[in-house]
């Protein structure tokens, strides 16, 4: 399944190149069962595994957990439905998580909408967002904040930050939450004060 090991195995040996010792390589599948035959990774190279749903979610982190590498990371993007309570529960192991919302075009809007009704849709740029629901955002923000995991929110979940910023209980609270006037959402360890960050963008955000 995916790639030719051959591959594969010519990119890290790129990674692991002397003259490349400073760059910093981010390594990201759907096939997480094909990590551990290429373990240990190099030391500049982050390692994640895609997750959209609970099953992935599960699946990902047993196989993130037997590898050997300096930064473990799991991307829900899209996030397609909330995460089983038993599994967020474990998400202790990895170094970083990624949450971030669908994208379509306008033409594929109705199909999309229909295949993913718990999911809504707006307007974002030149495109569509199928956006999460918040609290399955807020339950996985919660458990890695708990667990000293440091989360990035892409963009696209900007609009659904945005109508429910009074609606979210404790929303200040989320722990480590940075958002930038640029739309960036970042949960990282970078601010020494991350309750005041998160008060300043609902501050911030327009109506």
């Amino acid at each position: 399944i995916g790639i030719p090991e051959e591959w594969t195995r010519k990119v890290l040996k790129a990674i692991n190149d002397w003259d490349n010792r400073y760059d910093r390589f981010y390594l990201l599948t759907k096939q997480p069962q094909n990590l551990i035959k290429w373990s240990p990774f190099p030391p500049n190279c982050w390692v994640g595994v895609t997750a959209t749903d609970s099953y992935m979610f599960s699946n990902a982190m047993f196989y993130l957990r037997q590898i050997e590498a300096s930064v473990k990371y799991l991307s829900l993007e899209p996030l397609m439905e909330g995460i089983l309570p038993r599994y967020i529960g474990g998400i202790e192991g990895i170094n970083w998580v990624i949450i971030g919302a669908m994208t379509c075009s306008g033409g594929d809007l109705a199909k999309s909408s229909s295949q993913f009704s718990e999911l809504t849709p707006k307007p974002f740029g030149n495109r569509y967002v199928m956006l999460p629901k918040i609290e399955w955002v807020e339950e996985i923000v919660r458990a890695a904040d708990k667990a000293g995991i440091p989360v990035f929110l892409k963009n696209n979940l900007k609009p659904l930050l945005q109508q429910n910023k009074y609606n979210i209980y404790s929303f200040p609270e989320w722990a480590g939450t940075q958002f930038a006037s640029t739309g960036d959402c970042s949960l990282a360890p970078v601010n020494p004060h991350p309750n005041e960050a998160m008060r300043k963008l609902t501050q911030e955000m327009p109506e």
